[in-house]
């Protein structure tokens, strides 16, 4: 309610802390955001049942899904087929998808809203700008790769785009999409 009262100033505060092991107090906080969270977290169910117990009875853990930002999925998969024909396939790090985050909240009792498909747009991605990423290990899944292992696959990546767009300054198409998901303690 505080959000939506014009004038009224709210207080925020910024703390880095571990996501299975928050310093707060439980019933802390009216609501808690979690953007593209638990893909990086391999204890993920630990973290929600964290974020949980911080939320209070009557408020909102809210799972937000961003899009795609600079990626390209098919880039993406190839990157990890180029990384598994060199006998490192890449492990999941943390959850799959936010249908398994939300699954693991229906099981734990919680109530589940969902909202989808209201705000798609499609982005123009330049395809130099996602190798980019990708060689930069800007992605969860490229940074446990093995540094010899991870440079073969850039640079046969980079050669199939080429082949594939003529050039890595193209732009390809990419749907997008914001998507939350609203848990609530019963």
């Amino acid at each position: 309610q505080r959000l939506t009262q014009p004038g009224r100033p709210v207080r925020m505060m910024l703390h880095r802390a571990d996501a299975c092991h928050l310093p707060f107090r439980a019933e802390a906080f009216d609501l808690v955001l979690a953007v593209h969270l638990f893909y990086f977290i391999s204890a993920w169910r630990q973290a929600v049942q964290e974020l949980l117990r911080v939320v209070r009875a009557d408020g909102s853990l809210v799972l937000m899904h961003t899009g795609m930002g600079k990626e390209i999925p098919w880039i993406n998969e190839r990157y990890k087929a180029l990384c598994a024909a060199q006998g490192f396939p890449i492990p999941p790090m943390g959850v799959q998808s936010t249908n398994e985050v939300i699954a693991y909240c229906r099981a734990l009792g919680c109530a589940v809203e969902s909202i989808r498909d209201r705000w798609p747009w499609t982005s123009q991605i330049p395809l130099g700008e996602a190798l980019t990423d990708v060689r930069a290990q800007a992605y969860s899944f490229t940074t446990m790769v093995p540094p010899h292992i991870h440079a073969e696959a850039v640079r046969q990546l980079e050669g199939e785009v080429r082949a594939r767009y003529g050039s890595v300054t193209r732009t390809v198409e990419v749907p997008n999409q914001i998507s939350f998901v609203f848990v609530r303690k019963r």
